[in-house]
């Protein structure tokens, strides 16, 4: 499963930041983690490009709704 979330900006960094994982769904055990300004690049390869974007536009949106919750997709996590 594939799981991100928005991070709070730090520093003088102007691009927003994602916390993405990679978590074992039969185990909940976290597999990959990454913070990044570039979540897609990390996982549209897993998902497809679109969902992706999807899960970017989902996590941006529970931010703005003031909720610093995952927002969770089935994927492969990498090698």
């Amino acid at each position: 499963m594939i799981r991100i979330r928005r991070c709070q900006p730090t520093g003088f960094i102007r691009r927003r930041r994602y916390e993405v994982e990679f978590v074992e769904p039969t185990t909940g055990e976290t597999r990959w983690k990454r913070e990044t300004t570039t979540p897609v690049t990390l996982i549209d390869q897993h998902v497809g490009v679109s969902e992706a974007w999807a899960l970017v536009h989902a996590a941006d949106e529970a931010w703005d709704a003031g909720s610093p919750q995952w927002i969770s997709l089935p994927g492969t996590p990498p090698e």
